[in-house]
């Protein structure tokens, strides 16, 4: 009876079993025809040159790499010599005077029989590969591939035995294959492990033999060879065909790995059978046995492990993103409760997720209809992907959830739900797009999406890129989106200045181009950027991480082309900075920037900024240059060349530093220009100044040809002489005035509420205070000196208290505003640091409730 495909076969083929006599004896075809292709080494000879062959190609040929000799232990020395003998013999080595070898390792491999363990050789190839130009190749889709092999009936699966050494090296790099092994120097004609390009190869060598069925009926990643079908005839016959190309290219198999027609598949740390896709229970005891780690790099291990099965895991993030913190460089490993704890919940977390099986989605014309259920919390966002006649009884295909950054956390309530659906489309687009599905939702406005007229420009991006999906809108109560909502509220316990790892935040919303270094960017433009930005994301910032002696010859082509699409985009504005601070103390530090749009020069200015550092003058440079970028008509992209980029950073940086003033003028200038198009973005590019590049060479020139000396200090003209001078030219009425002992108003100081409305004063002692400040005529004379930057002396004093000493409580002479803040011994015990707080806290609520007025209507 023939077995069929279609709707009916699945039972059929659920109650079929190995001992099957139709199903057996088609296994013990392939079998027949599998046994001349499985062969150990000492069986074949030289693998053939085929249409792809392995290259080494060397950034320096003459480099010398260190010598080091290859020891093997005695109990292993049998097993070394029939493999060397063996080796030798085929042709694959080769013994050889070359020099400039790198040591082999041997490495015991247990064997399954429970005997004597095998040795695996593999090279120390770190020098070398570190020396080698990396060769790029893509990998199949695993979730794509794991995905049509479990919607088929039948599978078969193929293992390459010593899949790297079946591929030869090119004639003329198998001398850069030269090794020192126990008993000699040696060059191998084949790929040995190690090398840093054999994946590549490998992979690109069965794309190019299995192309024309790569997606139909099997798939190929790396050495395993997977085959599947929904009519056992058929699958026989690609079976048959498979095994004919590795024939005809003397590719040999694992006799071991053969897997024809099996219920279950044990593949890339999932297990495949008629069920759906779950991870393997081997990879989840291995998690669960993992011991505590005691250094950086078994953290990375643990984490890479477990990184693997995440997307089956959910919520094991949370726990993931508090041990990802100890594994950079520059934090110090310290192991305590909290990453005892979260390193527990992840065990936990994978072994509890072991069970759980995805279900692909089917496609047929009668299919049950897909479901997409998405749901939005104040800090997180989440989707599931479903199929089945209702919604709340289909099953899971897939699920996503992702953590709000702090922009995103200011959208409105409709705009968070509206990026759950748009963020799980776009995540799981190999799987939605091309069918119809309804997203349900609990926020009943996104029933109207599709028909509003007025959008922001943000609604309008996102609507652009879920065009292509075709779906239907559907409300549903918020009490039933129960796993949706759960799976969005995961990260609602993070306090504000948590950073998660990046694959735990939205993708799509706004498109990130970082350089080399852009984790690090990343964090820092969040933080940054937070107190003044609410668009964080659309700043960046390409840096560099090359090597200085090849900064120069690598980073020009790289800056030339990233300059000439620049050019070609009528909408971004083009800025060159650079500052100079000569040897010279006889002359003044200088700034300069240029602005270019297209090849055309729009402007150019230039400063002198006395005796200050060059990465001040670097941050007055782009201070200038994004001022002048903002003002030019059409411009949406800011593109800023500099040679700075702590500079950078500190230009986005609204924090306290010494170029504070600067920053917040750059911050404030973005604020208002990304309010009003919400297209617009800024990169800052790295340029080094050694390489005299294009329009940063201009800025160069233009800037070192300013050369003004250091004249006279001009004290006149500091704030502290304005201020002083406008208070001598008003002591005398300030002075009649304030002595007048019927005078209670006010021609210095006044005091308004946020409305305008004057704050009432009180007073004591025949002096007026400010009830916010407590009761202290002592702490509102503080408050005085910190607003005006004077103490209340001299001649009007007696409005406070005439008789109270002007000295600081801590010793000093006079308790002026500088003394206060950065001089006082006593500024950092308990009194000062709360009193001060207490005047920023109250200055940050009433932005206007300090103002200097002439009226005499004030109140004071």
């Amino acid at each position: 009876m023939p077995i069929r495909a279609g709707p009916e076969a699945k039972p059929l083929v659920g109650a079929l079993q190995p001992v099957d006599d139709v199903v057996e004896k088609v296994c013990e075809e392939l079998r027949a025809q599998a046994e001349p292709l499985c062969r150990g080494v000492e069986d074949t000879e030289l693998p053939p040159l085929r249409a792809i062959n392995h290259t080494i190609p060397l950034i320096d040929p003459n480099r010398k790499y260190p010598w080091r000799p290859s020891r093997c232990p005695e109990a292993f020395r049998a097993q070394w010599a029939k493999k060397r003998d063996a080796y030798l013999r085929s042709g694959q080595w080769e013994i050889t005077l070359a020099g400039n070898t790198v040591p082999m390792m041997l490495i015991p491999k247990p064997s399954k029989d429970g005997g004597l363990p095998d040795v695996r050789t593999l090279l120390d190839l770190r020098e070398r590969n570190k020396n080698t130009y990396k060769l790029t190749s893509p990998l199949t889709d695993m979730e794509g591939m794991l995905r049509r092999m479990v919607s088929k009936l039948f599978r078969t699966a193929l293992d390459l035995k010593s899949a790297y050494e079946q591929i030869r090296i090119i004639p003329e790099h198998v001398e850069r294959m030269s090794m020192t092994t126990p008993d000699g120097n040696m060059v191998s004609h084949v790929i040995q492990i190690g090398d840093c390009n054999a994946p590549v190869t490998y992979q690109a060598l069965m794309n190019h033999l299995f192309s024309p069925y790569i997606g139909r009926f099997m798939d190929v990643y790396l050495d395993d060879i997977v085959i599947y079908d929904d009519d056992l005839d058929e699958h026989a016959e690609h079976v048959k065909l498979v095994l004919d190309i590795l024939a005809e290219e003397k590719l040999y198999l694992s006799k071991d790995k053969l897997r024809f027609i099996a219920p279950e598949l044990k593949l890339l740390g999932r297990v495949i059978n008629d069920k759906g896709i779950r991870m393997d229970t081997d990879k989840v005891d291995s998690v669960l046995n993992w011991k505590v780690p005691t250094n950086r790099d078994l953290l990375r291990g643990f984490l890479g492990s477990v990184g693997y099965l995440a997307d089956d895991v959910p919520g094991v993030r949370i726990p993931m993103g508090v041990l990802s913190a100890l594994t950079g460089d520059t934090v110090p490993f310290r192991w305590t409760f909290t990453e005892q704890r979260a390193f527990e919940d992840v065990k936990q977390l994978v072994h509890g997720a072991c069970g759980h099986s995805h279900v692909p989605l089917t496609y047929a014309p009668d299919a049950q209809p897909i479901w997409m259920v998405t749901d939005g919390s104040a800090t997180g966002i989440s989707g599931i992907v479903s199929q089945g006649a209702d919604w709340k009884t289909a099953k899971v295909a897939a699920f996503y959830s992702a953590k709000l950054n702090s922009a995103q956390q200011n959208y409105a309530v409709h705009e968070i739900e509206m990026l759950a659906g748009i963020e799980t489309m776009l995540r799981h687009q190999d799987i939605l797009q091309g069918t119809k599905f309804k997203w349900l939702t609990d926020h009943k406005g996104l029933i109207h999406l599709l028909n509003q007229k007025n959008l922001s420009g943000r609604q309008a991006r996102w609507l652009e890129k879920i065009s292509s999906f075709d779906f239907e809108v559907i409300y549903i109560a918020g009490s039933e989106n129960i796993l949706a909502d759960a799976l969005s509220c995961m990260y609602s316990d993070d306090l504000g200045n948590v950073v998660r790892l990046r694959s735990e935040y939205t993708y799509h919303d706004v498109a990130l181009k970082l350089g080399a270094q852009h984790a690090d960017a990343r964090k820092h433009l969040i933080l940054a950027l937070r107190p003044l930005l609410s668009l964080p994301d659309e700043c960046t910032i390409i840096s560099s991480s090359m090597a200085h002696e090849n900064e120069r010859r690598d980073r020009r082509p790289y800056l030339d082309e990233l300059i000439a699409r620049a050019r070609a985009d009528p909408l971004t504005v083009l800025a060159a900075t650079d500052g100079s601070v000569p040897q010279s103390n006889q002359y003044q530090a200088a700034s300069a920037a240029i602005i270019y749009k297209g090849h055309r020069e729009l402007e150019r200015t230039r400063y002198v900024s006395g005796r200050v550092t060059a990465p001040d003058a670097e941050l007055n440079a782009i201070s200038c240059a994004v001022r002048l970028a903002v003002k030019q008509v059409n411009c949406q992209h800011i593109m800023v060349f500099t040679d700075s980029m702590g500079s950078a950073h500190r230009a986005v940086d609204p924090s306290v530093h010494s170029g504070q003033a600067f920053s917040l003028s750059v911050c404030r200038t973005l604020q208002e220009w990304f309010e009003a198009d919400d297209l617009c973005r800024v990169t800052f590019v790295y340029v080094p100044s050694a390489l005299r590049w294009d329009i940063h060479g201009e800025a160069h020139k233009y800037v070192t040809e300013l050369k003004v000396r250091v004249g006279r200090r001009e004290t006149d003209n500091s704030i502290d002489a304005l201020r002083s001078r406008a208070a001598h030219s008003v002591l005398d009425s300030w002075s009649s005035t304030f002595q007048d002992p019927t005078y209670r108003g006010s021609e210095f100081l006044e005091l308004q509420q946020p409305d305008g409305r004057p704050l009432q004063p009180s007073y004591l002692n025949g002096g007026p205070w400010l009830s916010t400040f407590g009761h202290s005529i002592t702490e509102f004379a503080r408050v005085c000196r910190c607003i005006t930057g004077h103490a209340p002396i001299g001649a009007y004093y007696r409005r406070f208290k005439i008789n109270e000493p002007h000295g600081c409580t801590c010793g000093a002479a006079l308790q002026s505003r500088q003394h206060i803040l950065f001089r006082c011994r006593d500024r950092y015990s308990v009194h000062y640091p709360h009193f001060l707080r207490d005047i920023a806290s109250f200055m940050k609520y009433n932005p206007t409730a300090f103002g200097f007025n002439r009226d005499p209507s004030g109140v004071g």
